[in-house]
């Protein structure tokens, strides 16, 4: 009886320490307004919520498949702004994947700033902090 609650006490050792290993090497992600991203993106005057979503699943988005549509390469993170976060448009944040590479992120602001729904593209920002887009 001794052994097998001296091996039930290293069992639980060894799951409490590969937990705390676990919790030191993972990062915490911080998201919003209020937070840097690669691009801010602002959407004309007379862009509907529907039309921002018709951008992301056609612009932004890979053509789905039976798992559904991921971001495009180089994308890590997708922020949507409503008219009250967005200076009275709607727009988004992006963060750049720390592996994308210089011509996937040129690639996409390209690709965005010849858009013609969009006004304005931001670069390297947090977007609470532009207090306008013009």
């Amino acid at each position: 009886m001794r052994r097998l609650s001296l091996s039930a006490f290293v069992f639980w050792l060894l799951v409490l320490s590969a937990c705390d290993i676990a919790d030191r090497k993972a990062e915490s992600v911080k998201f919003g307004p209020d937070v840097y991203a690669s691009l801010v993106v602002y959407f004309k005057s007379g862009t509907t919520e529907r039309d921002v979503e018709t951008f992301n699943q056609t612009v932004l988005k890979n053509p789905p498949d039976e798992r559904g549509a991921d971001f495009k390469y180089g994308i890590g993170s997708y922020l949507r702004l409503s008219p009250s976060q967005g200076n009275g448009h709607w727009g988004f944040a992006v963060t750049f994947l720390k592996k994308a590479t210089d011509e996937d992120r040129e690639a996409l602001k390209r690709t965005l700033a010849s858009h013609p729904n969009v006004v304005r593209v931001f670069e390297d920002v947090v977007p609470s902090e532009i207090s306008t887009i013009e």
